[in-house]
Order: structure tokens, then C-alpha cells, then sequence
């Protein structure tokens, strides 16, 4: 078992969603002094209460920032979160999304190459969507048919990491998770959408919502990542990281209709699906389980009660925040 609380580990992407719960997880629960968290913009290097992270400003973009964060991180373990997820690109943000998923990737990868001390592990997370239209759970030995620009990114830098990291001998492993949700996911995504609209008691819009998804809490997600970080069985693999249950978005959205005592209307149909929809979306977790013990811990229902209430105590306390400002 690897001893986290000496380790030096580097998270790109920290101020997102996924590398924020990352971050408190590795530093609170398992006790790392030495978390360092890569964003783009100074902006979004925020203190959180609730994690220790030395912020780091770098751009994928260039080189010479991501080599020296990398000499002042130093990290033994890297968590590459950082990517570009626009489902709906314009033909004209396409470059920019290339650039950010997979030369991104590349230039992170060079720079702990060529560090003084490389990485003694790399995760790079990618998506389940990279395998495309399929019927039955993904398996890990599927090829993949990445139907969306993101999936389709995500294939290309999976492939050429995998690569550099072969070439460099840096131990590497590739996760494909399912749908990460939880508190404090943006609004911008179904759940937290649907938990807003069904607390304003507004009628919610959606698609037929026949499409399945698994959807993965974050917590699960979180230690999943960690869980394949401290496997040297997992280094030279691909993994899929889910739930392992599938559930239409249609059943998603009664759940959460339930669970916040909604008298809103599910307007089921009112949309149209994307070009580029997905209707079956689930993963085979089998193989993760096996190489690390790893399982998911929390179910679908508790897990959304848990986001509900997270977001109502967080709106609560803004509330509050601005009457005191308010004198």
C-alpha cells in the first residue's frame, strides 16, 4: 500500500469538479502534505477550507510554464484532469479543443519526461464515450468509436500518452470513468440542472430521456483514481470506472422529482436529442475491481440525496452571506 502523506502529487485540472474533490480527498482522508494543484488562470486558484493545496499557474499551452511548474512541484504521482469537455463545439473552437485534450496532454508528458526526477505514476482520465454506439457494458478490450469531438480527443491523447510514457518509462494508466456527479458539479449538467429546477418548482425540459447513463458519485470516483494509482497492475492499462448500473435519464429525473418533493413536470420529449447522442452509455467495472479491490460505495438514490442536500445547505448559507453583507 503506497503512503500518500509523503508523496508529492500534482493534479491538473484541480479547480474543477473532479480534481477539487481529488484534492480534499487525498489531503484530508488520506493525509498528503504535499498536494499541488496546476490551473490555467490565477483566478481560479482559490483556497479551499476544506482541502491543503498549493496552487500552481500554468497553461497546457505553453511549454515553458508546464516545465516549471513541474520542477517546483516535483511530483512522484500525477492526476491529469485538465481537459476541454464542450459536448456542442462550433467548427471554429474545434482547434482550441485539439489543442487543449490532446497537445495539452503532450506537453505535460514532455515536461515530466524530462524532469530531473519523472513522475513515478501518471493517471490520465478519460471517458466512457470513447467507445461509442454500443449495446452491451464496455469492456476495456473493445475497440473504440468515439462519436463526439471530446471522445474523440480523449482517444487521440490517450493513445500518444501512452506512447511518450512507453517510450520514457513512465508507469501510466488510463481511466475512462462514466458520469461523475456530486456536489458542486455545475449547473450546466443534467443533475445539478434538474435539482435546481425541481427546487424552484419550475417544470423541468428534457429530451425523451430514454438514454441510459451510469452515473458514478464522486467520492466513488475519487477513490477510484487513487485506487489505480497505487496498483502497479493498473500501469500499461486502460480501466473503465463506473458504477456499473445503468439508468435512463428519464427514470434520473423522477428520482430527483421524488427526492425533492417537486410538484414540477417532467416535459419529457420537449427537446430533441444531440446529432451525436448516445443512447446506451455503461461500463463493465470488472476489471478495475479485480486489479485493485476497488468497488462503488455509494448507490444512485443515496448519492443524489446527498447533492440535493448539499446544494440546499449551500444556498442557505449564501443566503445568509448576503443578508449579513446587506447589514
Amino acid at each position: 500500500m503506497v503512503d500518500y502523506e509523503n508523496k508529492r502529487i500534482l493534479i491538473t485540472g484541480a479547480s474543477g469538479f473532479i480534481g477539487r474533490h481529488l484534492s480534499r480527498y487525498l489531503s484530508r482522508t488520506l493525509g498528503c502534505r504535499h498536494v499541488f494543484g496546476l490551473v490555467r488562470d490565477a483566478r481560479r486558484a482559490v483556497p479551499d477550507p476544506d482541502a491543503d493545496v498549493n496552487y500552481l499557474v500554468a497553461d497546457l499551452a505553453d511549454k515553458r510554464q508546464v516545465q516549471r511548474a513541474l520542477e517546483e512541484a516535483k511530483p512522484q504521482i500525477v492526476f491529469h484532469l485538465a481537459a476541454n469537455t464542450d459536448r456542442s463545439p462550433r467548427l471554429e473552437d474545434i482547434d482550441r479543443m485539439a489543442d487543449d485534450n490532446v497537445m495539452g496532454t503532450i506537453r505535460l508528458l514532455q515536461a515530466a519526461a524530462r524532469s530531473e526526477r519523472p513522475p513515478e505514476a501518471i493517471v490520465n482520465v478519460g471517458t466512457c464515450e470513447q467507445y461509442g454506439v454500443f449495446a452491451a457494458p464496455a469492456t476495456e478490450d473493445m475497440p473504440v468509436r468515439p462519436v463526439s469531438l471530446y471522445a474523440a480527443t480523449k482517444t487521440a491523447s490517450e493513445t500518444i500518452a501512452a506512447a511518450i510514457c512507453r517510450l520514457s518509462s513512465i508507469p501510466f494508466a488510463h481511466v475512462r470513468p462514466t458520469l461523475v456527479y456530486g456536489p458542486g458539479q455545475s449547473e450546466r449538467y443534467f443533475i445539478p440542472q434538474a435539482i435546481r429546477t425541481f427546487l424552484r418548482q419550475e417544470d423541468l425540459p428534457m429530451t425523451p430521456g430514454e438514454q441510459t447513463r451510469d452515473f458514478l458519485h464522486v467520492d466513488d470516483a475519487v477513490r477510484g483514481l487513487v485506487a489505480v494509482s497505487r496498483s502497479a497492475d493498473c500501469f500499461g492499462q486502460v480501466v473503465n470506472l463506473g458504477s456499473g448500473r445503468a439508468v435512463s435519464l428519464l427514470e434520473v429525473a423522477r428520482l430527483l422529482r421524488r427526492l425533492t418533493n417537486s410538484s414540477s413536470e417532467i416535459l419529457a420529449g420537449s427537446l430533441p436529442y444531440r446529432p451525436s447522442e448516445t443512447m446506451r452509455y455503461a461500463c463493465d467495472i470488472s476489471k478495475i475491481t479485480a486489479l485493485t479491490g476497488w468497488r462503488p460505495e455509494i448507490p444512485l438514490e443515496a448519492g443524489l440525496r446527498h447533492t440535493i442536500d448539499h446544494l440546499i445547505s449551500s444556498e442557505l448559507e449564501k443566503n445568509e452571506l448576503e443578508k449579513e453583507a446587506q447589514g
